[in-house]
């Protein structure tokens, strides 16, 4: 990840309140995910998503939305599974409030309040 690349716009960088904004505003989340694995010795494993993250990143800053932090999985991994994971977390990001599965009650509903 760079954070150079509009912060302003990538989730792990945001507060609640301006997730909750920026969700009002364009409720787009976009959520980079691919695979590690082999690219040859002159590219990172995480080229994949390097490049999915780099390019959603302009799309939000062109259209509007946020970035949701990158999602690696590894080359073999099962897809069935795969779907699944994907599945929960766009149904979470749906949610009117983000919070994480450690936050108490009290935080979360803090959260939603900033």
């Amino acid at each position: 990840m760079n954070p150079s690349l509009s912060p302003d716009l990538q989730m792990q960088y945001m507060r609640p309140g301006q997730v909750e904004t920026a969700g009002r505003v364009c409720p787009v989340v976009y959520v980079p995910c691919g695979p590690i694995e082999w690219h040859g010795l002159h590219n990172p494993l995480g080229y994949d998503v390097i490049k999915a993250h780099s390019i959603v990143v302009k799309a939000a800053e062109k259209f509007g939305g946020v970035v949701y932090s990158p999602v690696y999985f590894h080359s073999d991994f099962d897809q069935n599974h795969l779907v699944q994971i994907l599945t929960h977390l766009f149904e979470q990001l749906k949610r009117p409030a983000i919070a994480s599965s450690s936050a108490s009650p009290a935080t979360t509903s803090t959260a939603r309040s900033t």
